[in-house]
Parts: C-alpha cells; sequence; structure tokens
C-alpha cells in the first residue's frame, strides 16, 4: 500500500501540486514523518494549494528533527503569504542565524520589511546584502544583491531618517 502511495505521488507531482497530491503526503505521514525531505515536498505542496497553517506544523516537525534553515524559510513564507509580516520576519531572522552567509533570508525580510513599509529597517537589511560576499558565487546570489542595491538606489530618505539608520 505504502510504495503504491508513493508512486502515486511521485505521479501526481510531475503535473503540479493539488489537493490530490496533499492527500497521499498525508496519508504517507505517519511513515514519513522523519525524512526531511519528505517533509520539505509535503511542506511545498501545501504552500502551494495555500494550506499555511498545515504547512506551518509539518515546518515545525521538521524544525525539531534539523538545524537546517529552510523550515524557517518556508514557514515565514507561509506567514507572509497570510500577511502576517512581523511572524514572517522572527522566522526569516532565525534562519539567517543558522547559516548567516546565506543571502536569501535576508532577501525575504528585506521584501517583508519593503511590504510593510518600514523602510529604515529595509534599508539596514540592503546595506548587510550588498556587503555580503558570497562563499560560492552563483546567479541567485547575485540577483538578491542586486535587488538590494536597487532598493539602496531608489529609496529616499530625508535627512533625519538617514542619520536615525544605524548599521
Amino acid at each position: 500500500m505504502a510504495m503504491h502511495q508513493y508512486l502515486e505521488v511521485h505521479n501526481i507531482q510531475a503535473r503540479k501540486h493539488s489537493v490530490k497530491l496533499a492527500k497521499c503526503y498525508q496519508n504517507l505521514y505517519p511513515i514519513g514523518y522523519r525524512n526531511l525531505q519528505f517533509l520539505l515536498d509535503y511542506g511545498s505542496c501545501l504552500t502551494d494549494i495555500k494550506w499555511y497553517a498545515e504547512c506551518r506544523k509539518v515546518m515545525k516537525i521538521g524544525q525539531s528533527l534539523s538545524g537546517d534553515m529552510v523550515f524557517w524559510v518556508v514557514e515565514g513564507q507561509c506567514f507572509h503569504a497570510e500577511g502576517d509580516f512581523p511572524k514572517a520576519i522572527s522566522c526569516y531572522r532565525k534562519a539567517h542565524y543558522r547559516i548567516p552567509h546565506k543571502i536569501r533570508p535576508l532577501y525575504l525580510m528585506m521584501n517583508a520589511y519593503k511590504e510593510m513599509g518600514a523602510t529604515d529597517s529595509m534599508i539596514i537589511i540592503a546595506h548587510k546584502m550588498v556587503a555580503m560576499k558570497p562563499k560560492v558565487k552563483s546567479n541567485d546570489f547575485s540577483l538578491m544583491q542586486d535587488s538590494a542595491r536597487a532598493v539602496l538606489s531608489t529609496t529616499v530618505l530625508s535627512h533625519e531618517q538617514r542619520s536615525n539608520i544605524i548599521l
């Protein structure tokens, strides 16, 4: 039964995440809940169908099993999608503290601050991103850094706002 379910999951997953796929993951959960890749795949499926509360529960299991920042990033993206920016930022910050040389949590945090209208915080994060040096050069890293540069070049602050920013 489990093997049949597993094959069905992969056939469905090749097409698109759906409620049917989520149900398959739900059926497999009792045997897959300790597998980190399973949890990430399940979380991705739940996020795609906008079942954010369920996804956060799955990510909490991943966080209890692993120090991998991705579980915090995905949880943050769920909060972000729901418009709960403070909780999203908290998750992104936890992800960043786990692996400080990764730019993605900062990028997501910068965008959350931008959507909140928290310009000062957005600029602080953008400066941190621009100052980062990649451990391994990648196109994604460059694109995220370029995005931070764009934020810095297009954000107009008064003299008083600039003097209040501490890097």
